[in-house]
């Protein structure tokens, strides 16, 4: 029985062929774009680590001028670690008793060398003055005025974090 006024149309739709090849040559395009990704990802890994150390430097400054206590962030080159750390006193802190938010841990693959020095702890200490310091050395040999934080990945993709005496932190 037909309806008045309504026409019959035929199915449409996409065949299964039709459908294998669009899949391969999505499958294709992936396998050209694949190392392209893996290339991209191993940089964005070690961007990330730098952008994250450099944000918990600036975090410690600030916290010092606004609590009045020193803050510090240590650096564990051996483990690629790296924390933010409460002060007893305005200057000199003999201990440091609370520590901000988690230790963070590189990505795998991202190496971090201070001052040229890739092994054992390293701290740069903030003073509520918005100054900083440095113990293991700042600034390398001549006793620089700025300490240079380096972050690598197997690429050779780098990224320094300068740190002055002044307290500024920035990324090259």
């Amino acid at each position: 029985m037909m309806w008045r006024g309504v026409k019959r149309h035929p199915e449409k739709g996409v065949t299964m062929i039709e459908l294998a090849v669009v899949m391969a040559i999505i499958g294709i395009m992936a396998l050209f774009m694949a190392p392209g990704i893996g290339e991209w990802a191993t940089r964005f890994r070690v961007r990330g680590a730098a952008k994250d150390l450099a944000d918990a430097m600036q975090l410690a400054r600030l916290k010092a001028i606004s609590d009045v206590v020193e803050y510090k962030v240590q650096l564990d080159l051996d483990n690629r670690q790296f924390s933010v750390l409460k002060g007893n006193a305005r200057q000199a802190s003999t201990s440091w008793p609370s520590q901000e938010g988690t230790t963070i841990t590189l990505p795998n693959g991202v190496t971090i060398t201070v001052d040229g020095t890739s092994t054992g702890i390293i701290d740069r200490i903030f003073r509520p003055d918005g100054t900083a310091l440095g113990t293991g050395g700042f600034g390398g040999v001549g006793g620089n005025s700025t300490s240079m934080i380096t972050l690598n990945n197997p690429s050779n993709d780098q990224f320094q974090i300068v740190v002055s005496r002044t307290g500024a932190v920035r990324i090259n």
